[in-house]
This record gives structure tokens, sequence and C-alpha cells, in this order.
């Protein structure tokens, strides 16, 4: 018998029935077709991207706006700080004015006194007023600020909550999607990288047992020629 031909043989058959394998696990795979995105949900993620886009530029609009009345209420600030020590100074400058004029000797020196201790007066009460306004006008800033903050804060919100539902829709939809591909219904089917990875082992253990199994054979074959030739020419002793 030549065994060759045999062990060829049973190799053919073990490739044939591991491919028959592979492909009969494939065919009992379901594997379902891709479903299209329900017109809910994409209408949905369509709102959520234009939404998105109207509230980052309003957002920005807002950040930009809270900057510059910021910008605004700390120049507002220094103009009444300023305007504070100027009054300070006049309201000092006017009472000493008019101590002096108080103790002036003469009429004349006492009204002229007296005269500088109101001019004095006035310009303490005009820089009071500044100051006034200058804090007024910090205040409506920073409020203006705190306003477009809030305003922003509030988009960021809605947009996080309609982000939030839209999330929920898309797992909603993944939940109640098909089953994923099973294996004969009780297998999970296998990946092509798994596929792939059992046909390269399976290759090499064959081939390995095939190289082993030839192998063998050829000592098997090589020993029962020699015996053959060893009986045909053999000496017979008398």
């Amino acid at each position: 018998m030549n065994w060759s031909l045999v062990l060829v043989a049973r190799l053919v058959a073990v490739v044939l029935a591991g491919a028959t394998l592979i492909l009969g696990a494939f065919a009992f795979c379901n594997r379902p077709a891709p479903r299209p995105v329900p017109a809910p949900l994409a209408t949905a993620l369509e709102h959520h991207m234009i939404a998105t886009a109207v509230d980052t530029a309003a957002t920005h609009r807002l950040t930009v706006s809270a900057a510059v009345d910021a910008a605004a209420a700390r120049r507002f600030a220094v103009e009444r700080d300023s305007a504070r020590r100027v009054a300070m100074v006049e309201h000092r400058r006017a009472d000493s004015l008019a101590a002096i004029a108080a103790a002036a000797t003469t009429a004349v020196d006492s009204a002229a006194r007296f005269e500088a201790a109101y001019g004095a007066r006035s310009a303490e009460v005009d820089s009071l007023q500044v100051a006034l306004a200058a804090s007024d006008s910090a205040t409506n800033r920073e409020k203006a600020r705190g306003d477009s903050l809030a305003r922003a804060d509030s988009i960021d919100n809605a947009r996080a909550t309609r982000a939030d539902s839209v999330l929920a829709q898309a797992v909603d939809v993944v939940q109640h999607s098909d089953p994923p591909c099973r294996l004969l219904h009780f297998f999970g089917c296998p990946s092509r990288t798994v596929v792939a990875i059992g046909a390269a082992a399976g290759a090499a253990v064959i081939t390995a047992v095939v190289i082993k199994a030839v192998h063998d054979a050829s000592h098997a074959g090589g020993a029962a020629t020699d015996r053959r030739v060893g009986v045909r020419f053999a000496i017979p002793v008398p």
C-alpha cells in the first residue's frame, strides 16, 4: 500500500471537514441585516445638531458680552474710587478753609476764606456725584454680566437636557433592536478574527500531524522494504 497516497487522502478529508464545519457555522449564524435609524430618532438627532449650533453661537455671544460688561464694570469702579479720593481731598480742604475763615480777624479775610471753602465743598459734591454715577454704572454692568452668564448657563443646561433625551432614545432603540447573531441559537457567532485564529491554529496542528505521520510512514516503509530485501536475498545456511 502507498502510504503517501493514504496520508494525502486523509489530509484532504480533514481539510474538507474543517471547511465544511466553518461554512456550516456561518450558515447557521443568524446575522440580521442592519436596521435603519428610526425616523423619530433621526429627526431628534437632526434637531439636536441644529439647535446645538444655534446654542453654541448664542453662548459665545453671551460670553463675549459678559466679558465686555466685566471690563466696563472694572473701568467704572476705577473711576468711582478716583472720584471718591478727590471728594475726600476737597472735603478736608473745605474743612480747613472754613476753620481758617472762622479764625480770621477781619471780615475781608473771613469772607475770602469762606468763599474758598465753599468752592472746595462744591468740588467735593461734584466728585461725590461722579463717584455715585460711576458706582451705579459699575453695578449695572455687573448685573448685565451676571444676566449674560445666567442665560449662557441656561442654554447649556437646555442643551445637556436635550442631549440626554436624544441619548435615551438611542439607548431605547438599541435595547429593542434585533437580537445579536447566534450560532445554533445557543452560542454567539464567532468574529472574523476568531475564525482566522482558529483556522491558523488548525492548519498548524494539521501540518504538524501530517509531517509526523509522513515521517513515521517513511520509517515504517523503509523498514518493511529492508525486510523484504533481506528475505529475498537471504543466503540459506547449511
